[in-house]
């Protein structure tokens, strides 16, 4: 008796148990898709032999991409922060997360055919080379259905550091003959480009957005002198320039000049001091009883000189000023030039609108004139936290094609890597007009070197640039 109560125990609990086991395991069958192919998560496993930072590398899947004939939408899987440049691809591994797949399959892509062939089963401990696009073919638990996804491992092509500089425009301007000087300034929404020949100034115009095409424009003048393009400088919404005379000329529309009331006695425009509009000065060199002096204009209080100018500071030949704002202050910056005795120097010269004019000399910069200053974003989240120095002539026949940088908002400066010097058919120069796009592009307008004025445009910017964040 006790034995058959034992065993009818037993079979109630085994009952128990297989019915609870095949309810569970219906259950599980009746939550499974059997024509689900998706694929639903793309990593690739550590591989410090190859490149550091793999398994961090963030993909993403766009499960309906274009349709193609015989595959249907076939998704995208991709890394959208690219890998450094030289990164090794041909031998990864890499982890492909499916929901109920009866298999996965890859095709590799010929260069030869343009196709994908050479299938291969898929399994997470094979290598597989990525240097060219990958088709996945992932079959559902139905073994019917079939989704198609290309996969592609995207490396930098260039160095994210270096500059890719470009000739931009060869003979820009149709008009050339005979030029002697040339100065080009940003103006409202468009680039002026000035240029002289002995007796005839023209301004040409161009978009900001497309500086392939330019208009020309006759420009004319009351005074008697010729103007001195290397002045040119816009002050609010009038520009300035010299003659070389030393006369003072101001214009409202860039094209039509006239001279100002107090106006002689100049030796060179320096820049405009101040950021905002409401703390700006137009900033000269003035001679007065032989003696030059720094001199300061608002329409407010008129030209006020304040301050001799010190016998190692350049009078003519310095580079394009550069205004910006550093702790809290308001600072006009220029580097290199001549002196009035001849010299050719290196140092940077700061005004900070407070004390007078700071001299911060150079070890790492060859002395010269016609440098070009470029205040530059290499990370578009901060302003001007890189600057360039560009070219120049160390005397009057001899230009070069140095790249200097500073971090320091150009209190001192080295001589910068391969990675953004100029390429080998860039001529060397001095006196180029810097303008930088919003497309953060570099561009240099014009300038000269021992064979003359030039008539081009090159135009450069840091490779990392190009490869804009996914949003």
């Amino acid at each position: 008796m006790m034995r058959n109560r034992m065993i009818f125990f037993l079979s109630l609990v085994l009952g128990v148990c297989f019915v609870g086991c095949s309810d569970k395991d219906d259950s599980e069958n009746i939550s499974v898709d059997n024509t689900d192919a998706l694929i639903s998560n793309f990593t690739l496993p550590a591989n410090a032999k190859y490149a550091s930072g793999l398994a961090d590398l963030y993909f993403s899947i766009v499960q309906q991409g274009q349709y193609e004939e015989g595959k249907g939408y076939v998704g995208q899987i991709f890394n959208a922060d690219s890998l450094p440049v030289g990164t090794v691809t041909n031998s990864l591994l890499a982890n492909i997360t499916t929901t109920s797949a009866y298999e996965v399959m890859l095709f590799n892509y010929s260069e030869e055919t343009k196709l994908y062939s050479d299938s291969s089963l898929y399994s997470s401990t094979d290598s597989i080379d990525f240097t060219h696009p990958l088709m996945v073919r992932v079959t559902a638990a139905n073994r019917t259905t079939k989704k198609f996804y290309e996969v592609k491992l995207n490396v930098h092509k260039q160095n994210p550091d270096s500059i890719d500089w470009q000739l931009y425009k060869n003979n820009a301007l149709s008009d050339f003959s005979d030029i002697e000087q040339q100065k080009a300034i940003a103006y409202g929404d468009d680039m002026f480009w000035y240029t002289a020949t002995a007796v005839k100034v023209t301004l040409n115009k161009s978009p900001k957005s497309d500086l392939s095409t330019w208009t020309p424009n006759d420009v004319s003048w009351t005074l008697s002198g010729m103007p001195d393009l290397s002045t040119i400088t816009q002050f609010g919404d009038e520009i300035y320039c010299l003659t070389n005379d030393g006369e003072m000329m101001i214009s409202s529309d860039g094209v039509n000049f006239e001279g100002m009331s107090d106006n002689t006695g100049f030796v060179n425009i320096i820049g405009v001091y101040g950021v905002s509009s409401s703390s700006q000065q137009l900033v000269a060199i003035r001679k007065v009883d032989g003696v030059n002096y720094f001199s300061y204009y608002t329409k407010e209080s008129g030209w006020l000189n304040n301050g001799t100018v010190p016998s190692n500071f350049p009078v003519t030949g310095f580079s394009n000023p550069v205004s910006y704002t550093m702790s809290k202050m308001d600072r006009l910056n220029i580097a290199g030039g001549i002196t009035e005795g001849g010299a050719y120097i290196s140092s940077v010269w700061s005004y900070d609108g407070v004390n007078p004019w700071a001299e911060f000399q150079q070890r790492n910069v060859r002395a010269g004139a016609g440098k070009t200053l470029v205040t530059y974003e290499h990370d578009p989240r901060y302003k001007d936290t890189f600057w360039f120095m560009l070219c120049g002539a160390t005397s009057p026949i001899s230009y070069t094609k140095t790249v200097y940088y500073s971090n320091d908002k150009g209190v001192s400066w080295k001589e910068a890597e391969s990675l953004v010097t100029f390429p080998d058919d860039f001529t060397t120069r001095g006196f180029a007009s810097p303008y930088v796009d919003e497309d953060f592009y570099i561009n240099l307008i014009g300038g000269k070197n021992r064979s003359g004025e030039l008539n081009q445009i090159w135009r450069g910017r840091l490779n990392n640039l190009l490869f804009k964040p996914v949003e």
